[in-house]
């Protein structure tokens, strides 16, 4: 990539939104250096944005969990010094369910809960997509799918405008496939298993594709 030059868009799925075919992820907190004071740190997220920025980038994901617990912060930072017309490219998506302080937690006062924080950290009023994040066991999909959990919760948020496409983030490919098969969810972020040698969230890919969703592939780490 280069300075000034303009990355293609792809549709998300069956949404109206476009992401630029490379994002920046914020699981290491958007830190330059884990001997950085704070300060050092904030300015090194900022400069991070602005750079990815001038670079054509126009997706960055995140979640209260990554940077321990920085990362949506500093991303928050690097967006606030954006100017309108800048931040109005940009798409933004962070995640529920692994908050810190209420983690593996997908009933709908968690997911409002956690949700309201990440807003308040990245200094937006919305943002572009909500992962649903890390289910481990099977009653967390369960309540991830049942009534009064994270699916509907998010389903009732978009409503109210405060995203506009909901996902599931998790290694687990019968989770994903589950997503897939219950015909509510926008997209899918796999992760750790699609590269030439170790492809085999492949088929789950391919399920997600052919029912309209979004596929976000990450090589690392969720």
């Amino acid at each position: 990539m280069s300075e000034g030059m303009e990355l293609p868009r792809r549709r998300l799925g069956k949404t109206d939104i476009e992401l630029t075919v490379f994002g920046v992820g914020g699981y290491l907190g958007l830190l330059a250096d884990e001997q950085a004071s704070k300060a050092d740190g904030e300015q090194a997220a900022i400069l991070a944005v602005r750079r990815a920025l001038e670079l054509g980038v126009g997706y960055f994901d995140t979640a209260p969990s990554y940077g321990g617990g920085e990362a949506e912060r500093h991303l928050g930072l690097g967006l606030r010094e954006l100017s309108a017309a800048e931040r109005a490219g940009l798409r933004v998506s962070t995640k529920v369910g692994t908050h810190p302080e209420k983690s593996q937690l997908y009933d709908a006062d968690s997911i409002r809960w956690s949700l309201e924080r990440s807003l308040a950290r990245l200094f937006c009023d919305a943002v572009d997509i909500v992962y649903v994040h890390d289910p481990v066991e099977d009653a967390h999909m369960d309540q991830i799918l049942g009534p009064d959990g994270a699916l509907e919760t998010l389903q009732k948020l978009r409503e109210e405008g405060v995203l506009q496409a909901i996902g599931l983030g998790v290694r687990n490919h019968r989770f994903l496939q589950r997503a897939i098969e219950c015909g509510h969810f926008d997209a899918i972020l796999p992760s750790y298993d699609f590269h030439p040698l170790r492809d085999s969230v492949r088929p789950v890919i391919g399920a997600a594709v052919a029912a309209g969703m979004g596929v976000a592939y990450s090589p690392g780490a969720i």
